[in-house]
């Protein structure tokens, strides 16, 4: 019988090498254990930034091409904005069910890994030390807290791990059916996240270093020659994505700003790449909660780079043919810096080379950058194998290699504990609408729309940082009205208030004594005692009515119809545009209305008061 050499041999038991109940056996508890863990990192999280966007547009669409393939920003994510429509279809949105869709994408990417590795290495003992430094490294975290963030990372975890578990069983039997699924696989990363176009990049590299030989011209013509159905197909797919890319989706515009080339470098690969491959950063700075960008104390990042040259040098020295898999590496931590340096860096600056999901899918070129170069690929003649004559005379016992393992794997948790917990615990998102949601628990509540703090949601997102589209996506007793007989609004915390009115721009005295500005059915105009500017406003009136009936507010651009009620009350109305007049009328025949009061302006807590439910 034939042996096994793909994605099956994983399931039937059949690679070569190794206990394999026992390698399967931990990749199994590795991997819900590190669910688990995801889970308790996961589930007390909440919604933040690009999460209430997603979501709103999602609940406004109907799920049909138009709404999947637009462009969210300068991203092309068809399947993350079908995940958003799913989740957004209830009457609320509820963060557990955005956390379940995180953990079951991390199970995916997971597993992907764990297979991958055994496709490649067989059922060997350091495949759970190669699965366990992935799992635990907090290079992954910041993609797995946010849920936009996730929506795209962790597909294409999923992907490029799939991809290559695939794609070195197609370059050892040259099976079709193994070049379709690679296919497959990469074509569904690139429906979550425009980087997984780099996968092919990855796969073409192991084609080169590992399946062929001679040099790089002999080489190329070597795998175009025998692995010519893969080379059309990838030139279809890369070149078709790449190509809808550019000419489809807008991009982002730095503007006249001068991308921080040098600054970059320093602290996105000479000091945060570094940390992280080892288990850093192990300290977070926290100017922005409830992100935390990498601020590792720099005696580490000196240590890291030493312990990474010695690695690198010890496995060079008792091994042939480990640069290769090291190259691979640079290479795309080189083009991942590239991509940022010519897309965010710009706008956000250098402080972006800090932040850890720019690093994300580097992890996975790792983990097999380590696999390659530590063990040998069966079937590929490039691959990494002992020298027959070691240049360094001293071996590491095994014992030492897993505890070096275990301590870049214990150090990778503490690091991901640590950047938990300040979504736990510092979570201005989630402390501010904790607040709202409380405040309107008693009954539907009549809010004026605000623009909420800038450390929730900043300006450069309008409209999606308003109240009146973020609070109904998270309780249905938010109200927004044009007019209303109490009006409420929040403060910096979220807590809920009575509102009053201020802004300075008044009616005078009426005309009327005991009245006011009598309104009948022939209408009233008042008079302000100046003009605001072109914005929002909300008008107070204060009024006698003799029978409850319609009014009709005309003022600025704005003509609302709405109701006063019999007897004493008070009427908030919603306006816009420049108002220095109020026009009533609509009255029902025979009825008339008394306003004593009546001013302009913007809505705020009366006395500072948080109203007593």
């Amino acid at each position: 019988m034939r042996a096994l050499t793909g994605p099956a041999a994983v399931i039937s038991g059949r690679a070569a090498g190794g206990p394999r109940s026992l390698v399967l056996g931990g990749a199994v508890a590795l991997v819900l254990a590190q669910l688990g863990f995801r889970a308790w990192a996961v589930l007390p999280s909440f919604f933040y930034l690009d999460d209430y966007r997603l979501l709103h547009e999602a609940r406004a669409a109907d799920l049909d091409a138009d709404y999947a393939f637009r462009a969210y920003d300068s991203q092309f994510m068809p399947l993350g904005r079908t995940l958003a429509w799913l989740l957004s279809r209830g009457e609320l949105i509820d963060w557990t069910w955005l956390a379940v869709s995180t953990l079951v994408m991390q199970l995916l990417a997971s597993t992907a890994c764990a297979v991958m590795l055994v496709v490649l290495l067989g059922w060997r003992r350091r495949v759970l030390l190669l699965l366990a430094l992935y799992l635990s490294t907090a290079l992954a975290v910041p993609a797995t807290m946010w849920w936009a963030a996730a929506i795209n990372q962790l597909p294409l975890h999923a992907a490029m791990f799939g991809a290559v578990a695939a794609w070195v069983p197609y370059l050892r039997t040259r099976r079709l059916r193994y070049l379709a699924l690679t296919g497959v696989l990469v074509a569904l990363g690139m429906l979550a996240y425009v980087k997984a176009v780099l996968v092919l990049v990855v796969l073409a590299w192991v084609v080169l270093a590992w399946f062929t030989t001679g040099g790089p011209v002999r080489r190329t013509a070597r795998a175009v020659r025998r692995y010519w159905p893969a080379v059309l197909s990838g030139i279809a797919l890369g070149g078709g994505f790449t190509a809808y890319y550019v000419t489809s989706v807008p991009q982002i515009d730095g503007g006249d700003n001068a991308a921080p080339a040098g600054a970059l470098a320093e602290r996105m690969l000479g000091s945060t790449l570094p940390t992280g491959l080892l288990g850093g950063p192990w300290r977070w700075d926290t100017v922005n909660p409830p992100v935390g960008l990498a601020d590792p104390p720099l005696w580490t990042v000196h240590l890291s780079w030493v312990v990474l040259t010695v690695v690198v040098l010890y496995l060079a020295l008792t091994r042939v043919r480990t640069l290769r898999a090291w190259s691979m590496l640079a290479a795309y931590a080189l083009i991942a810096y590239l991509v940022l340096l010519l897309t965010r860096a710009p706008v956000v600056g250098a402080v972006s080379g800090n932040e850890l999901r720019y690093l994300t899918d580097v992890v996975c070129v790792a983990v097999l950058a380590l696999a390659l170069a530590s063990s040998e690929l069966v079937g590929a003649p490039g691959s990494s194998e002992p020298r027959t004559s070691p240049l360094l005379l001293v071996r590491l016992r095994p014992s030492v290699v897993v505890a070096v393992a275990l301590a870049v794997v214990a150090s990778g948790t503490w690091s991901t504990v640590t950047y938990a917990r300040i979504w736990h615990v510092d979570h201005p998102g989630e402390d501010y609408f904790g607040e709202a949601v409380r405040g309107t628990s008693f009954g539907p509540t009549p809010l004026a729309d605000q623009t909420v703090p800038q450390n929730l949601v900043p300006g450069f997102l309008f409209p999606y940082n308003t109240t009146r589209l973020l609070l109904p996506m998270l309780t249905p007793r938010a109200t927004f009205p044009e007019a209303s007989e109490s009006l409420h609004v929040l403060d910096e915390s979220g807590a809920v208030h009575v509102a009053a009115v201020e802004g300075g721009i008044e009616a005078p005295a009426g005309p009327v004594a005991g009245c006011g500005y009598q309104v009948r059915d022939d209408g009233v105009t008042v008079e302000l005692d100046g003009r605001t500017v072109g914005l929002e406003w909300w008008i107070r009136m204060e009024y006698i009515a003799s029978a409850d009936s319609s009014i009709r507010v005309e003022a600025g651009e704005s003509t609302v119809d709405t109701e006063v009620l019999a007897g004493l009350g008070t009427l908030f109305v919603h306006v816009e545009g420049e108002v220095d007049s109020v026009a009533l009328s609509g009255l029902e025949p025979g009825v008339t209305v008394c306003v004593d009061e009546l001013e302009i302006g913007t809505p705020v807590p009366e006395d500072g008061e948080e109203e007593d439910q």
